[in-house]
């Protein structure tokens, strides 16, 4: 009997290891004898049986497992492109109201010059520039960030109307000769400076002098000499 029951234990540890077959059936049978084989065949089936219900169940459970995280994912995705899309309708919205104060803005800006800086005399409007002093290039780079050039005077009457308001002793105007020497042009035009009223002894092209000031001296009341462009000078801008 206990050769028996050893005879049992044997053949379950068999089953536990691996996977029951037909070989190992028969292998069982030997080993146990047929009698114990016919008790024990039963209850080595029915373990089988448990075994590939609970695999069953278990791939069930993943499977579920994972439709349900696919769900989840999907639901997720669904929540996240509608938060997108009302935040995308809120910030248009938001742009929409604010472009239109942020030009009148930006048109009150642009109007600024000619309304608190530029001052009209005679036909057009100048921005006479008493306090600062920049080189020739800086100064038309001022003007021009004011919508504005150096001023080009056409005529002995804009002349006399502008030094009217002046203070300083230079103020640099628009004409050069650095592309030609003595040729003195309107950096507004590109073209020949229609009027020109040097100072005695001028233009002398002292070391190379290329960019025109008005000046005022104890002998002159702001005439136009030739000077080098480097230096600081006040300077005039003029809007049409």
């Amino acid at each position: 009997m206990k050769n028996n029951l050893f005879s049992v234990l044997i053949a379950l540890l068999a089953v536990q290891k691996c996977n029951a077959n037909c070989e190992e059936s028969r292998e069982l049978e030997s080993t146990c004898g047929k009698y114990c084989f016919k008790v024990v065949k039963p209850f080595l089936d029915h373990m089988k049986m448990c075994h590939s219900r609970a695999d069953d169940i278990e791939d069930k459970r993943q499977s579920n497992t994972l439709e349900n995280l696919t769900d989840s994912i999907d639901e997720l995705r669904k929540t996240v492109n509608e938060e997108f899309k009302s935040i995308n309708r809120e910030m248009s919205s938001r742009q929409v109201e604010t472009i239109p104060g942020k030009l009148l803005l930006l048109e009150k800006k642009s109007q600024a010059p000619t309304e608190q800086l530029f001052q009209k005399i005679g036909a057009k409007y100048y921005y006479i520039e008493n306090s600062k002093r920049l080189n020739w290039f800086a100064a038309w780079h001022e003007c021009v960030k004011m919508d504005a050039h150096l001023v080009s005077l056409q005529s002995e009457d804009e002349r006399n109307a502008i030094i009217s308001k002046l203070t300083a002793s230079t103020y640099w105007i628009d004409v050069n000769d650095i592309e030609t020497e003595g040729e003195y042009i309107s950096l507004k035009t590109g073209k020949q400076a229609p009027f020109l009223k040097w100072h005695s002894g001028e233009p002398n092209n002292m070391q190379n002098e290329d960019c025109v000031l008005l000046i005022r001296t104890q002998t002159s009341y702001y005439l136009m000499i030739d000077g080098h462009c480097v230096p600081e000078s006040n300077f005039i801008c003029e809007r049409e």
